[in-house]
């Protein structure tokens, strides 16, 4: 015995519905939908915590970019050390760079001797600061690298300019 079948208007056969499930679509009225994503408008002054976590991580690189950029050999710096900077970075730490009067001028005279040790540095900026330095070594010309978390927000951190 043959089977009948009904079809509706667009010549589908009513009932068949796509892995047999019943699947409709809803159109809403234009002039009561939202905004679509593309034509909200937001304020620059909202982005501003954005942006400035953004320049930090940038200074970040920067700095120590800066240890082994340019012309002649790199000696303050070995590309495992460069590497163990860079994970500082990429864990949430921000890198910050000093000359070395800056650093002496911030923290402490006691570490204007060119043998002072970057242990012992960093030694005393955690006793300072406290967990939040994660580690200090001496760069490229003299200057002073400290890595740092976020939450580290005394001066001169609070006031460094990337």
């Amino acid at each position: 015995m043959p089977s009948t079948k009904s079809y509706n208007s667009t010549g589908r056969t009513t009932g068949d519905n796509w892995n047999n499930r019943t699947h409709s679509s809803t159109h809403s009225n234009p002039s009561t939908s939202r905004p679509s994503a593309s034509s909200r408008t937001y304020s620059p002054t909202q982005f501003k915590s954005v942006n400035k976590n953004i320049q930090q991580w940038i200074g970040s690189f920067r700095n120590i970019r800066t240890q082994f950029n340019g012309a002649g050999r790199v000696s303050a710096f070995s590309p495992t050390g460069v590497n163990k900077w860079i994970k500082f970075v990429n864990s949430g730490a921000f890198i910050y760079k000093f000359t070395n009067v800056d650093f002496c001028n911030k923290f402490s005279n006691s570490f204007s001797s060119p043998t002072t040790s970057p242990t012992d540095a960093c030694r005393n900026l955690k006793r300072k600061f406290g967990s939040g330095i994660k580690a200090v070594t001496r760069g490229k010309g003299g200057c002073w690298l400290i890595a740092a978390s976020p939450t580290v927000s005394g001066s001169p951190f609070s006031t460094y300019k990337w």
